[in-house]
Protein backbone atom coordinates (compact mmCIF):
# COMPACT_ATOMS: atom_id res chain seq x y z
CA UNK A 1 0.00 0.00 0.00
CA UNK A 2 3.21 2.38 0.76
CA UNK A 3 4.28 1.67 -2.90
CA UNK A 4 1.06 2.94 -4.46
CA UNK A 5 1.97 6.25 -2.96
CA UNK A 6 4.81 6.92 -3.10
CA UNK A 7 6.39 9.74 -5.26
CA UNK A 8 9.45 11.39 -6.33
CA UNK A 9 10.46 15.07 -4.65
CA UNK A 10 13.05 16.70 -7.76
CA UNK A 11 15.08 19.79 -7.30
CA UNK A 12 18.16 21.31 -7.22
CA UNK A 13 20.69 22.44 -5.02
CA UNK A 14 22.22 25.83 -5.99
CA UNK A 15 25.35 27.26 -4.17
CA UNK A 16 24.32 31.54 -4.60
CA UNK A 17 27.98 32.40 -3.13
CA UNK A 18 30.04 30.65 -6.22
CA UNK A 19 26.67 30.46 -8.63
CA UNK A 20 27.40 27.09 -9.08
CA UNK A 21 25.80 23.59 -8.71
CA UNK A 22 26.36 22.28 -5.59
CA UNK A 23 27.12 18.34 -6.14
CA UNK A 24 28.86 17.49 -2.87
CA UNK A 25 27.05 17.61 0.02
CA UNK A 26 23.80 15.19 0.71
CA UNK A 27 20.18 15.76 0.29
CA UNK A 28 18.29 14.66 3.24
CA UNK A 29 14.80 13.85 3.34
CA UNK A 30 13.13 14.14 7.09
CA UNK A 31 9.60 13.52 8.16
CA UNK A 32 7.61 16.05 10.04
CA UNK A 33 5.31 13.16 11.30
CA UNK A 34 8.31 11.02 12.72
CA UNK A 35 9.77 13.96 14.62
CA UNK A 36 12.36 15.40 11.99
CA UNK A 37 13.56 11.55 11.52
CA UNK A 38 16.07 10.75 8.27
CA UNK A 39 14.13 8.74 5.86
CA UNK A 40 15.72 8.92 2.91
CA UNK A 41 19.24 10.90 1.72
CA UNK A 42 21.36 11.16 -1.95
CA UNK A 43 23.85 13.18 -3.42
CA UNK A 44 23.16 15.81 -6.17
CA UNK A 45 24.47 15.05 -9.53
CA UNK A 46 26.80 16.65 -11.27
CA UNK A 47 24.18 20.06 -12.43
CA UNK A 48 23.13 19.82 -8.51
CA UNK A 49 19.17 18.01 -9.38
CA UNK A 50 18.61 14.97 -6.90
CA UNK A 51 15.62 12.89 -6.49
CA UNK A 52 14.39 11.63 -3.52
CA UNK A 53 11.54 8.67 -3.15
CA UNK A 54 8.74 10.55 -0.67
CA UNK A 55 7.26 7.55 1.42
CA UNK A 56 3.85 8.98 1.95
CA UNK A 57 1.86 12.10 1.60
CA UNK A 58 2.68 14.33 4.77
CA UNK A 59 4.67 16.90 5.39
CA UNK A 60 8.28 16.56 5.01
CA UNK A 61 12.09 18.74 5.00
CA UNK A 62 14.75 18.66 2.80
CA UNK A 63 17.97 19.32 4.68
CA UNK A 64 21.05 20.20 2.86
CA UNK A 65 24.01 20.78 5.41
CA UNK A 66 26.92 23.15 3.49
CA UNK A 67 29.62 24.14 5.56
CA UNK A 68 28.28 23.00 8.84
CA UNK A 69 25.26 25.40 7.92
CA UNK A 70 21.66 23.42 7.33
CA UNK A 71 19.34 24.81 5.17
CA UNK A 72 15.51 23.95 5.09
CA UNK A 73 12.92 23.52 2.34
CA UNK A 74 9.28 22.08 3.44
CA UNK A 75 7.51 19.54 0.89
CA UNK A 76 4.15 20.03 1.62
CA UNK A 77 2.03 17.32 0.66
CA UNK A 78 1.74 16.77 -3.15
CA UNK A 79 5.02 18.83 -3.76
CA UNK A 80 7.05 16.76 -6.65
CA UNK A 81 9.48 19.60 -6.82
CA UNK A 82 11.96 21.67 -4.57
CA UNK A 83 14.90 23.45 -4.95
CA UNK A 84 17.47 24.14 -2.07
CA UNK A 85 20.06 27.66 -2.09
CA UNK A 86 23.13 26.94 0.06
CA UNK A 87 25.80 29.71 0.57
CA UNK A 88 29.56 29.50 1.73
CA UNK A 89 30.09 30.32 5.46
CA UNK A 90 32.34 32.37 7.76
CA UNK A 91 32.68 32.58 11.25
CA UNK A 92 32.75 36.51 10.34
CA UNK A 93 31.21 37.97 7.32
CA UNK A 94 31.06 41.55 6.25
CA UNK A 95 27.56 42.91 5.61
CA UNK A 96 25.71 41.51 8.87
CA UNK A 97 24.75 43.94 11.14
CA UNK A 98 21.50 44.36 13.84
CA UNK A 99 19.23 46.76 12.23
CA UNK A 100 16.99 46.80 15.60
CA UNK A 101 16.50 45.32 19.12
CA UNK A 102 13.26 45.49 20.60
CA UNK A 103 12.24 45.41 23.99
CA UNK A 104 8.71 44.56 25.76
CA UNK A 105 8.79 44.40 29.36
CA UNK A 106 6.18 44.23 31.83
CA UNK A 107 6.27 43.56 35.45
CA UNK A 108 4.21 41.63 38.18
CA UNK A 109 5.26 40.05 41.40
CA UNK A 110 7.84 37.82 40.33
CA UNK A 111 9.86 40.66 39.16
CA UNK A 112 10.13 41.98 35.26
CA UNK A 113 9.34 39.90 32.46
CA UNK A 114 11.00 40.94 29.59
CA UNK A 115 10.39 39.92 25.46
CA UNK A 116 13.96 41.08 23.17
CA UNK A 117 13.62 40.79 19.50
CA UNK A 118 16.66 41.33 17.29
CA UNK A 119 16.40 41.73 13.52
CA UNK A 120 19.83 40.51 11.56
CA UNK A 121 20.32 41.90 8.60
CA UNK A 122 22.91 40.17 6.19
CA UNK A 123 23.77 41.80 2.72
CA UNK A 124 27.07 40.38 2.32
CA UNK A 125 28.42 40.78 -1.01
CA UNK A 126 29.10 38.29 -2.26
CA UNK A 127 26.35 36.25 -0.38
CA UNK A 128 27.51 34.11 2.56
CA UNK A 129 26.24 32.86 5.97
CA UNK A 130 27.89 33.54 9.16
CA UNK A 131 28.07 30.42 11.10
CA UNK A 132 30.07 29.36 14.19
CA UNK A 133 29.51 28.31 17.84
CA UNK A 134 29.27 32.20 18.43
CA UNK A 135 27.48 33.07 15.15
CA UNK A 136 25.05 35.75 17.07
CA UNK A 137 26.48 36.62 20.58
CA UNK A 138 24.22 38.66 23.27
CA UNK A 139 24.31 40.17 26.46
CA UNK A 140 21.50 39.89 29.07
CA UNK A 141 21.58 40.97 32.51
CA UNK A 142 23.28 39.07 34.89
CA UNK A 143 20.10 37.28 37.08
CA UNK A 144 18.17 36.80 34.25
CA UNK A 145 16.64 33.83 34.17
CA UNK A 146 15.66 32.35 30.33
CA UNK A 147 12.37 31.41 29.65
CA UNK A 148 12.67 30.74 26.25
CA UNK A 149 13.88 31.50 22.60
CA UNK A 150 13.70 31.17 18.74
CA UNK A 151 14.94 31.72 15.47
CA UNK A 152 13.56 32.21 12.27
CA UNK A 153 15.59 32.67 8.50
CA UNK A 154 14.69 34.54 5.67
CA UNK A 155 11.75 33.10 4.62
CA UNK A 156 11.73 30.66 7.40
CA UNK A 157 9.53 29.25 10.29
CA UNK A 158 10.32 30.28 13.75
CA UNK A 159 12.12 27.13 15.71
CA UNK A 160 12.81 26.71 19.30
CA UNK A 161 16.31 27.57 20.03
CA UNK A 162 18.67 27.80 23.38
CA UNK A 163 21.48 30.33 23.44
CA UNK A 164 24.50 28.64 24.38
CA UNK A 165 26.57 30.29 27.34
CA UNK A 166 29.93 31.98 27.06
CA UNK A 167 32.09 32.96 28.94
CA UNK A 168 30.97 35.90 31.34
CA UNK A 169 27.76 35.91 33.55
CA UNK A 170 24.99 37.18 30.71
CA UNK A 171 26.56 35.86 28.08
CA UNK A 172 25.26 33.77 25.70
CA UNK A 173 25.31 33.23 21.57
CA UNK A 174 22.44 32.10 19.15
CA UNK A 175 23.95 29.40 17.22
CA UNK A 176 22.03 29.41 14.05
CA UNK A 177 22.81 30.18 10.60
CA UNK A 178 22.64 34.14 9.40
CA UNK A 179 21.63 33.06 6.15
CA UNK A 180 21.34 36.43 3.35
CA UNK A 181 18.38 38.04 3.87
CA UNK A 182 16.55 38.81 7.40
CA UNK A 183 16.88 36.40 10.80
CA UNK A 184 15.26 37.28 13.74
CA UNK A 185 16.06 36.12 16.87
CA UNK A 186 14.01 36.86 20.14
CA UNK A 187 14.55 35.51 23.72
CA UNK A 188 12.12 35.76 26.74
CA UNK A 189 13.45 36.27 30.51
CA UNK A 190 12.94 37.26 33.93
CA UNK A 191 14.80 39.52 36.08
CA UNK A 192 13.40 38.35 39.07
CA UNK A 193 12.46 40.65 42.50
CA UNK A 194 14.80 40.65 45.62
Amino acid sequence: PLAAHAVNVTGTVTNKTTGRPDTKDSVVLLSLSQGMQQVASTKPDAQGHFSLKLPDNNMHLIRVTHQQASYYEPVPPGTTHVNVTVYDAASKVKGVRTEADVLRMETDSQGLHVIENYFVENDSKPPKTQFSSEAYPIYLPADAQIQGAQAEGPQGMPVSISPVPLSGKGHYAFVFPIRPGETRFGISYLIPNY
